[in-house]
């Protein structure tokens, strides 16, 4: 077996050596043992010791890459504070310790064994995203569609308001048509709006069925907060239906043109609903589209 590239011992979060003497005794004086079920450790530090393999072997590397990244996503998952709960303290020792002994097993000593690390550690990611992904989604599904109650009880009540002006206040009707709103119009889109909020929350619990690691820690790839991406998908879907309501292109849904829906409230809703639950594609739909309008310009 390849001798090892690392020396492995437990720092704590001001990156601090826990129980190493300074200076290390010269053998045979008894040598200090690393100790993971140490409370205050949190990190691990990865040394290169004297007569150590230069350059260290690229599959060593590889499981070093790896288990930081398992450390970090632990950290996240278990923050270690003085408000952490005695689970978290618990979850996160229990992982700790674990990926301790796979980097000792893969990287320390005179023989290692990287390919039996890396099943061991294999294993410890699986066990931590059976653990931990469906608080991961639950908690993500609650934060959106918390903004998204939000956001679309706010459009709601903007279209009722627009419908009751359109139907009782005369008044206030005219004076928006002079400035080229029309209420009912205005308030189609309110519900186009709404929909669109639905269907990015579905579209979250639609997709995400199967986790990876970086699932548990980047709820998404491009890391939009929940209440940015629902102001970001609510932008798209409004440009597209600007598109719709004007005479531009012609879709339809079984018998209804999508562009009436500026006259349809329910086809406005259900086409947002569509729109929302396709978001990760409606970046590239409103491009193209822009793209062909760019390319027709003479």
């Amino acid at each position: 077996m390849p001798a090892g590239s690392f020396t492995l011992w437990p720092y704590d979060e001001d990156n601090k050596p826990i129980k190493l003497p300074n200076p290390i005794p010269p053998p045979p004086a008894p040598q200090p043992v690393a100790d993971p079920s140490d409370p205050k450790a949190v990190e691990i530090y990865f040394g290169v010791p004297l007569g150590a393999p230069k350059p260290a072997p690229k599959e060593q590397l590889d499981l070093q890459e790896k288990i930081q990244k398992v450390l970090r996503a632990i950290q996240i998952l278990y923050p270690q504070s003085t408000a952490s709960t005695a689970k978290q303290q618990k979850q996160f020792r229990n992982y700790y310790i674990r990926l301790f002994g796979v980097g000792q097993l893969g990287l320390e000593g005179t023989d290692v064994s990287t390919d039996i690390a890396n099943a061991a550690l294999d294993s410890t990611i699986a066990d931590l995203i059976d653990d931990e992904a469906g608080h991961v989604k639950e908690k993500h599904l609650v934060l959106l569609g918390g903004n998204a109650l939000v956001a679309g009880v706010v459009c709601l009540a903007l279209y009722f308001a627009l419908c009751l002006i359109a139907a009782y206040v005369p008044t206030a009707s005219t004076f928006l048509l002079t400035l080229n709103i029309n209420a009912r119009l205005l308030a189609n889109f309110m519900l186009l709006l709404t929909g669109s909020f639905v269907g990015v929350w579905l579209s979250y619990a639609i997709r995400t069925t199967t986790f990876t690691l970086s699932d548990l820690t980047v709820t998404d790839s491009d890391r939009l907060t929940p209440a940015i991406r629902l102001i970001y998908a609510g932008w798209l879907t409004i440009v597209l239906g600007i598109v719709f309501a004007l005479p531009l292109v012609e879709f339809k849904v079984g018998n209804f043109p999508v562009t009436d829906v500026a006259g349809y409230p329910m086809l406005a809703f259900v086409v947002g609903c569509f729109c929302g639950i396709s978001e990760l594609t409606l970046p590239t739909a409103v491009a193209k589209r822009a793209s062909d309008f760019i390319q027709n310009i003479k």
